[in-house]
């Protein structure tokens, strides 16, 4: 397809694509679940029996620690959805039906939504200031009742036969707020079985889910123990491990020379680059809009027109589709999704970036950041409280903030010395023993 290079007639022949787009994925689903229900099938025929003393993590921990487990007792979740969890259980002998029949709970809890329906008490429960807000929550109600309700009841049903069945040491996962992981943590804690969480982003704004509900966490830095004691969790719950995903920077060094990386991103080697990444985009709130990041880039590329002898390079997010941006590649601005990010840390000047882990993994290779917030909100990582990152919340303060950073020596060396205490704060040590320390607070609770 040709795509055109104004961005507003950019913007509009994009939207007459969307039904495309949305038919491939209806596809792909289709195609996937299908599959799914065969293998659910099969292994409904056949159910193996895992081996005993088993530790269960979601999908991504597990495949951050396998190649660790020396005794084979790791295996990934059975809440994980797709096709591609399906033959990894089978693969390590550890399959149940992940979904398993729900169509009793989808009867019980649609009589109960039908009979709610029509009740004017329960709807009267949705009244504020005399006004019915009926019409604006039946929808996200039906949702609950007719999916969530039953999908859950599902769940925990055959967690209580996988249980029963296995003897499992230990419940390991990312996170503890998301409905899958509360209903592993919580079916676990009623089979006496422990559960660990490790964290996995940055910190950000307090959001009223720091309560936690697993019985250990592992986190990254001193950050993580002062900020959920402060928020009424015992610091007996807390360790300190460092991020296990952050041990390969240690010793880490690029497979592409500087000649090859300029090379593929098509950029002038005779100059430096400024390295924009964006993030996946989650509109949780009235601050975050469509064309968010696209934006920003926009702000971006503009204010680096003031720094004649840097480019740019904007590395997007894997959620995002490359063809948005696709209008602001040119001789000085590269525009990359799937390329390694560390490269592109390692060889950049300076890092742009929103509210996202990455302004901390560039402070781990000692790069300056500019924490770029034009939403008119404040910073949800405490950037603006320290001068690890310079904060700009204006696109006009933009060429200034790159200037300052890339060439006022005095700004530099304290941006420098911030960095290394932010560092040590939130990501503990590096020392690319992360790994190995969450290993042994496994063994140890268990």
């Amino acid at each position: 397809l040709e795509v055109p290079s104004h961005p507003s007639i950019f913007i509009h022949f994009f939207r007459r694509q969307t039904r495309f787009f949305s038919f491939c994925r209806f596809l792909k689903n289709l195609i996937t679940s299908r599959l799914s229900a065969c293998v659910d099938a099969y292994a409904r025929w056949k159910i193996y029996k895992i081996r005993d003393h088993a530790v269960v993590m979601d999908a991504k921990l597990y495949h951050l620690f396998k190649p660790y487990d020396k005794t084979g007792a790791f295996i990934p979740s059975p809440l994980e959805k797709g096709l591609r969890i399906r033959l990894r259980l089978l693969k390590c002998r550890a399959y149940l039906p992940i979904y398993t029949a729900s169509f009793q709970y989808r009867r019980l809890f649609k009589k109960r939504w039908q009979a709610l329906q029509t009740q004017q008490a329960f709807r009267d429960y949705f009244v504020y200031q005399n006004q019915s807000l009926w019409k604006l929550v039946e929808g996200e109600l039906e949702i609950y009742f007719l999916r969530r309700f039953p999908t859950a009841m599902r769940n925990l049903k055959m967690l209580a036969g996988f249980y029963h069945k296995n003897k499992i040491k230990m419940i390991v996962v990312r996170n503890d707020q998301r409905e899958y992981e509360k209903t592993l943590i919580y079916s676990a804690r009623l089979a006496h079985i422990p559960s660990l969480v490790v964290q996995d982003g940055i910190l950000a704004e307090t959001n009223g889910h720091d309560r936690l509900v697993t019985d250990v966490y592992a986190g990254w830095g001193p950050l993580s123990v002062r900020w959920y004691h402060e928020a009424g969790n015992p610091v007996s719950k807390i360790a300190i491990t460092g991020n296990p995903k952050f041990d390969v920077f240690y010793g880490w060094r690029p497979h592409l020379s500087k000649v090859q990386l300029y090379h593929l991103l098509g950029l002038d080697r005779r100059k430096g680059f400024v390295l924009f990444v964006t993030q996946r985009f989650m509109k949780f709130s009235s601050f975050w809009t469509d064309d968010l990041f696209l934006t920003m880039a926009d702000d971006i590329v503009k204010a680096m027109k003031t720094c004649l002898d840097k480019q740019l390079a904007i590395k997007i997010d894997p959620y995002e589709p490359l063809s948005d941006y696709a209008y602001l590649k040119s001789g000085s601005c590269a525009v990359v999704k799937n390329f390694d990010l560390k490269t592109l840390l390692y060889y950049a000047d300076a890092v742009v970036t929103f509210n996202s882990t990455v302004g901390l993994e560039a402070m781990i290779f000692d790069k300056p950041v500019i924490a770029y917030n034009p939403t008119k909100r404040h910073d949800l990582v405490q950037f603006e409280s320290t001068d690890a990152a310079f904060s700009v919340s204006d696109a006009k303060q933009l060429p200034s903030a790159l200037r300052r950073v890339l060439s006022d020596a005095d700004m530099r060396q304290r941006m420098r010395r911030a960095r290394k205490q932010f560092i040590g704060d939130q990501a503990y040590q590096m020392d690319g023993q992360a790994r190995q320390r969450v290993l042994e607070m496994i063994k140890k609770v268990c």
